[in-house]
C-alpha cells in the first residue's frame, strides 16, 4: 500500500481490539468505514503501526466503544427508516392498487350510466314519435268530430223540419252553409224504404224467435222513419205494411181478427209492437 488514508487508521485500529461483548458494534463500525474509503483523508503511512500502539491504551476501546454507539444507533435508525419507508411503498402501492380498482370501477360505472343514458334518449325519441302520432291521430279525430258534429246537426236540424211539415227527410244532409229552401213543401211521389224480409214466427228457441222479432220490428219502424211523408198520411198504411211483412205462423195467427173485423186498427197495432 503506497498510501493510506486516516479511514485506513481506524479500520486497522479497530480491527485490533478483541472484545467478544462489543464484537457487533465493532463490526458496525468498520462496516461503515468501509463503506466512507473515498471520504478519507491522505495520512502517513507510519501511523498504521502507531495505530495498533493505540489499541495497548486502556482508554482507546471504551472511545471506540462510545464512537461505534453512536454508529450503531444510526445504523439501527436507518434500518428502521429504510423499513418504514419500504412500509410506506407497500402502502402506497396498495393505495395505488385500490386507486386503479376504483378508477377501474368508476369508468364502469360511468360507461353503464353512458348506455343508460343513452337508451334512456331512445326511449325519449321513441315516446316523443308516439306522442307526435297520437297527437296528429287526436286532431285527425278531433276534425273528424268537428265534421261528425256539424252533419249531425244539419241532420237534426233537417229531421225536425221534415216532421214539422211532414215530409220526406232530404237524402243528402245539407250542411250549414248550404243554401236551404225553406219554402220547399215538395214530396216524393213513392216511397224511399225497402220492406223488410215478412216476419214468421218460426225458430228452434223462444230466444232466436224473440231476436228476429227485434230485428224485423226494427225495420219496419226505420220505414216509418224514413218515408213519414207517407205513414204519418193514414195508420192504415202501417198496418197494411205490417200484414204485408207477416209471413207462416205469424201471419195466420193474426188473419182471423183481421178477416172478421173484431180488433180496431190502433188496438191491434199497438199488440203487434208490444
Amino acid at each position: 500500500m503506497s498510501s493510506v488514508t486516516d479511514t485506513d487508521i481506524a479500520i486497522s485500529a479497530i480491527s485490533s481490539i478483541v472484545d467478544p461483548a462489543h464484537e457487533q458494534l465493532f463490526e458496525n463500525i468498520t462496516e461503515a468505514l468501509n463503506g466512507s474509503q473515498e471520504l478519507g483523508n491522505p495520512v502517513e503511512k507510519d501511523l498504521l503501526d502507531t495505530a495498533s500502539q493505540l489499541v495497548n491504551h486502556l482508554a482507546f476501546p471504551h472511545v471506540i466503544i462510545a464512537l461505534a454507539r453512536l454508529i450503531n444507533e444510526d445504523v439501527v435508525k436507518a434500518n428502521s427508516f429504510a423499513a418504514a419507508a419500504e412500509d410506506t411503498l407497500a402502502i402506497a402501492e396498495k393505495q395505488r392498487i385500490t386507486q386503479d380498482t376504483t378508477i377501474t370501477d368508476l369508468n364502469n360505472t360511468v360507461n353503464d350510466l353512458n348506455d343508460k343514458v343513452t337508451t334512456l334518449e331512445k326511449h325519449l325519441s321513441d315516446t316523443q314519435s308516439t306522442l307526435a302520432d297520437a297527437n296528429s291521430t287526436l286532431v285527425t279525430t278531433k276534425e273528424a268530430f268537428t265534421k261528425f258534429k256539424k252533419d249531425a246537426t244539419a241532420q237534426i236540424r233537417a229531421l225536425k223540419k221534415a216532421v214539422r211539415l211532414k215530409v220526406n227527410p232530404p237524402k243528402t244532409i245539407p250542411l250549414p252553409d248550404d243554401d236551404e229552401d225553406e219554402n220547399d213543401m215538395s214530396t216524393p211521389k213513392s216511397r224511399t224504404s225497402k220492406d223488410p224480409d215478412a216476419f214468421t214466427g218460426e225458430g228452434s228457441t223462444a230466444v232466436k224467435r224473440a231476436e228476429a222479432y227485434r230485428a224485423w220490428r226494427a225495420k219496419i219502424e226505420l220505414c216509418w222513419f224514413q218515408d213519414s211523408w207517407y205513414f204519418s198520411q193514414d195508420e192504415r198504411y202501417k198496418f197494411a205494411q205490417i200484414l204485408q211483412c207477416l209471413g207462416g205462423a205469424a201471419f195466420h195467427a193474426l188473419s182471423p181478427q183481421v178477416m172478421r173485423g173484431i180488433v180496431a186498427q190502433s188496438v191491434l197495432f199497438k199488440t203487434l209492437l208490444l
